[in-house]
């Protein structure tokens, strides 16, 4: 029998937010004078990769998403 008292994940939930990182690329012509960073690192919290990957897209648009971690 599994005794989980004493065990700090035993509270933690499976759908619960979590941080992921996502690396966004820039890709296309820029107007002069506009600085863009590419390759560029944010912190989205999300349920899923895939949730995180959707925030990220959304939330910077003209950037690409290249990888979520």
């Amino acid at each position: 029998m599994f005794n989980s008292h004493g065990d700090s994940n035993a509270d933690r939930r499976v759908d619960a937010p979590r941080n992921y990182r996502v690396r966004l690329s820039y890709f296309g012509p820029r107007a002069p004078g506009d600085f863009k960073p590419s390759p560029l690192t944010v912190h989205v919290a999300a349920t899923s990769g895939i949730q995180a990957r959707m925030n990220a897209q959304a939330s910077y648009p003209g950037y690409t998403v290249t990888d979520v971690m």
